[in-house]
């Protein structure tokens, strides 16, 4: 095998046999909540920690990946009550993409979950 031939280059396949693969993930982030932040559950942005990664803070090292069905069940999971605390589900526009915030206990942390949804994907993709 050579590792500079380039016959792949005249690889043709029809449209129909194509498949487009879609990540269905999303990312958790803890919301740092301290005496400048004062990070509330309904906060529309939460800020992260700042993990150096090619200069953003939205990194895979400030927060964890999650897979899709677990965002799913998260927020399926909420209460009412819950979901009315934190704001419920909602859209980032920027991002194109959901969100919503979850608060955990021991100790009391606001975590950010956003991920794309089928009606979001299909404005990216």
């Amino acid at each position: 095998n050579d590792d500079d031939d380039d016959d792949d280059d005249d690889v043709v396949a029809a449209s129909t046999k194509l498949i487009l693969g879609v990540p269905w993930y999303g990312y958790r982030y803890a919301c740092l909540d301290d005496e400048t932040t004062h990070t509330q559950p309904d906060d529309r942005f939460c800020p992260i920690k700042q993990v150096p990664f090619r200069g953003v803070n939205c990194s895979d090292a400030a927060g964890g990946e999650v897979p899709y069905s677990q965002i799913l069940q998260t927020y399926y999971a909420m209460t009412a009550q819950e979901k009315q605390r934190t704001g419920g589900m909602r859209r980032d526009d920027y991002q194109d993409a959901s969100f919503f915030n979850t608060i955990v206990t021991a100790p009391m942390t606001t975590k950010h979950n956003n991920a794309h949804n089928p009606t979001t994907i299909t404005t990216t993709a």
